[in-house]
């Protein structure tokens, strides 16, 4: 229940969707947009309160996103560790999962952050670049922060024969995510920023202490 508790708003949601919301929310527009679209289209067949439709399809997105998020973690680990050790490191996620929307106002991205990072690695220690590549354009259109997506690949690969090979492809990853970054930004404009980023540092050392 702490996972639906802390979808955002309906209000919000709106302001996401009209393209009027304040950064850096407005140029997270992947998992507002796919719940806009759902509910619309629902409502072509169902005729049922837009609204509800709209807390639905975030809860059920959101829980499907924790659910393969989940089980592509173990597949993670099995890449480094046996069967019993990554199934602890399942159970220990599943544990701490939840604390990570705590103290979240604003979070339904982050679930399908998470599932797209995870992939993202698979894809990277199993060299799937092709996939890579066609795959982190939808992630950054989720969240920014899947920038360190073409910096794990590039460092991950780093000590192969042909480094040039590799700086290239990761080159093209990270002019991939920059395209969507700017071209976002030329869209909707730029907007000012909820905090400074240095408001963001005093802010995440506070929640370390909240007395």
């Amino acid at each position: 229940s702490i996972y639906l508790k802390r979808d955002p708003p309906l209000e919000f949601h709106k302001l996401i969707v009209a393209g009027n919301a304040i950064s850096p929310y407005q140029y997270r527009i992947l998992f507002p947009s796919i719940v806009h679209a759902f509910a619309i289209s629902t409502r072509q067949f169902i005729d049922y309160d837009y609204d509800k439709l709209v807390f639905f399809y975030y809860s059920l997105i959101g829980s499907l996103a924790i659910f393969l998020s989940l089980y592509f973690f173990y597949f993670y680990l099995r890449k480094f560790f046996d069967v019993n050790m990554s199934f602890i490191g399942l159970l220990y996620l599943t544990a701490i999962y939840p604390l990570s929307f705590v103290s979240h106002y604003i979070a339904p991205w982050e679930k399908l952050n998470f599932l797209f990072f995870i992939i993202s690695f698979l894809l990277i220690i199993e060299n799937r670049f092709f996939y890579l590549s066609i795959f982190l354009p939808l992630a950054a259109l989720n969240k920014e922060t899947t920038l360190f997506i073409p910096i794990f690949y590039f460092f991950y690969n780093y000590n192969k024969k042909d480094r040039v090979k590799v700086a290239l492809k990761s080159l093209v990853l990270l002019i991939e995510w920059a395209l969507i970054y700017v071209g976002l930004r030329v869209i909707f404009g730029l907007r000012q920023d909820i905090r400074l980023y240095k408001d963001y540092m005093i802010w995440n050392l506070t929640m370390l202490d909240p007395k």
